[in-house]
């Protein structure tokens, strides 16, 4: 796991120069990078005092003795989720910069494609019952920034398999950087919530008149996306900004999770799916992401574990048997 912190590090220091290069200020760039720090610790040592059992469940399905020998492995992963998640924070803030948005209208008409000529905001608003949609915002914010920063400790905290373990924390980390950022720049694009801001159009008007009828755009999830369009509209400042919408990271980490706890036991399983199809249905109703957003930040993951499982699974059996003669 030591390698994940050194990864972990050489990526938050390639981000900061690609900042700092954007915006032609090492020292703004490094002033903010403390400030944000400074908010994620608080963030992160708040969430580990809520983690205090863990200690005990992973004594019960590890034992005394392994439990002891995951304190290290834990500690370089849960560095590195600090690390990372600032990292990710300010790459997402230089896509426009690298790439300006430019992929929305494509991936609107991806959309109308498989959803016969229908946007999947006005199909999703339909099945949707109010009574459903007022749990939206503690899902989506609360319980999903909880998976998000808490999944990879807890997994190497607790999970007696190691390969397991180890399999889903790189797949984790691997996700931000390859779902949240490369592909992110890759296709540019802000989300049905705010391509008519950006370009003066009335193409998710129909969207807004919706949320606001049904006073969403007061409820915490709404209150989110206005001060990341203010944010993301500063121009004098280096801004921590998180919109952009292809591929959803908050359907990739539901993805992982959904893998995971899948492999751990069929009612888990059953849990894991049912919040990744709640996070699918949030992403839409709310307007931040297309549907492609979601299909794409599935299969990213979906991909890369069964990868991962078919070349362990080839290794193992490709392995010499011991001659039982010797």
């Amino acid at each position: 796991m030591n390698i994940l912190l050194r990864a972990s590090l050489i990526y938050l220091s390639m981000i900061l120069v690609i900042t700092a290069l954007l915006n032609g200020s090492f020292a703004a760039a490094f002033n903010v990078l403390t400030g944000t720090a400074i908010d994620e610790f608080q963030t992160l040592s708040g969430l580990l005092v809520k983690l205090w059992w863990a200690i005990p469940l992973a004594a019960f399905l590890l034992g005394p003795k392994r439990s002891i020998e995951r304190i290290v492995p834990t500690l370089y992963v849960t560095a590195s989720a600090f690390i990372v998640q600032i990292g990710f924070m300010f790459a997402k803030c230089t896509i426009p910069q690298l790439v300006p948005f430019y992929a929305d209208e494509a991936l609107i008409q991806m959309d109308q494609v498989i959803l016969f000529g229908n946007h999947a905001w006005e199909l999703v608003h339909g099945i949707t019952p109010d009574a459903l949609a007022a749990w939206f915002p503690t899902l989506y914010l609360p319980v999903w920034m909880f998976a998000a920063l808490a999944f990879p400790i807890l997994v190497v905290a607790t999970d007696p398999d190691i390969q397991r373990a180890t399999r889903f924390t790189w797949i984790f980390f691997g996700s931000w950087l390859v779902v949240g950022n490369v592909l992110a720049t890759i296709g540019s694009s802000v989300g049905p919530i705010y391509i008519d801001r950006l370009t003066g159009g009335n193409a998710f008007a129909g969207l807004h008149d919706t949320l606001t009828a049904k006073g969403w755009l007061a409820s915490p999830i709404g209150q989110v996306q206005d001060r990341l369009w203010e944010v993301s509209t500063s121009i004098d400042v280096i801004e921590i900004s998180a919109i952009s919408a292809f591929p959803s990271m908050h359907v990739a980490v539901a993805t992982i999770v959904a893998l995971y706890l899948q492999e751990r036991s069929r009612i888990l399983g059953v849990i894991g799916w049912s919040y990744f199809i709640m996070i699918v249905l949030i992403s839409v109703y709310s307007g931040y992401h297309y549907i492609w957003d979601a299909i794409v930040a599935a299969a990213v993951v979906w991909g890369a574990n069964w990868f991962w499982k078919t070349r362990a699974d080839t290794s193992n059996v490709l392995e010499p048997v011991p001659d039982a003669a010797n």
